[in-house]
Formats: structure tokens, sequence, C-alpha cells
């Protein structure tokens, strides 16, 4: 199971519970998820495909983990 598995499963599960939360942002499970799909097709839409490596370097936000 890759991390994108866990997020997926958690927001079929606890949708609207709050999966991270950085001072007053906040986002939940479902939200989550959704970002993670959204990065995902446009990652897959340059051509990027599953098992090919990136380099992602943010600071702690909710963007970094989305990436």
């Amino acid at each position: 199971m890759l991390l994108h598995d866990l997020i997926l499963a958690r927001a079929k599960d606890l949708p609207g519970k709050t999966a991270l939360r950085r001072g007053r942002e906040s986002i939940d499970f479902q939200g989550l998820a959704d970002a993670v799909r959204q990065v995902a097709g446009g990652l897959a839409a340059l051509g990027l495909e599953p098992g090919d490596r990136i380099g992602i370097y943010l600071n702690k936000r909710v963007e970094a983990v989305v990436s």
C-alpha cells in the first residue's frame, strides 16, 4: 500500500474528518483526497507515469503533503 492509498481509503471512511491542520489552516480527508487526485492528474498530463520519480521541496504546508 502506498501513501496515497491510505489517504484515499481514509477519505472513503471519514470524508469530513480533519486530515491536516497547520495553524488556522485545515483540510478534511475528502479535500485532501481530491487535491491528491488533482495533482496526480496534472503530473500524468505532463507525461509522468506510475513509478517515475520526482522531487518535492516545500515548506511544511498542506501542499507538501498533497504533493
